[in-house]
């Protein structure tokens, strides 16, 4: 599944969240948070996390996941992390 990084999230108002730098957050910066704050269940899926965070960081534009790692990255929505609103785009995004 190909999924884009550079779309911008927006609040459920349509006014789009900002990132502490003062820019707007898009789908790469959301999946990074969430991936990067995500706690594996064993150490070889924090290691699979880890690597899926340094594809999402090493993308431009476009990022192309396989089904495995599709499921770890929408497992790691399962813990808290990003406003609903953010974590609903994204997981929509996702399917």
């Amino acid at each position: 599944m190909e999924i884009s990084l550079v779309e911008q999230i927006k609040s459920l108002r349509g006014m789009p969240y900002i990132n502490p730098d003062g820019s707007a957050m898009t789908v790469k910066d959301a999946l990074l948070e969430q991936v990067g704050g995500y706690r594996g269940k064993s150490g070889a899926e924090s290691i699979k996390a880890y690597a899926l965070g340094q594809k999402v960081l090493a993308a431009n534009g476009a990022l192309e996941l396989s089904a495995d790692e599709l499921t770890l990255l929408k497992s790691t929505f399962d813990q808290p992390g990003l406003p609903a609103a953010v974590a609903g785009f994204v997981l929509a995004l996702l399917g």
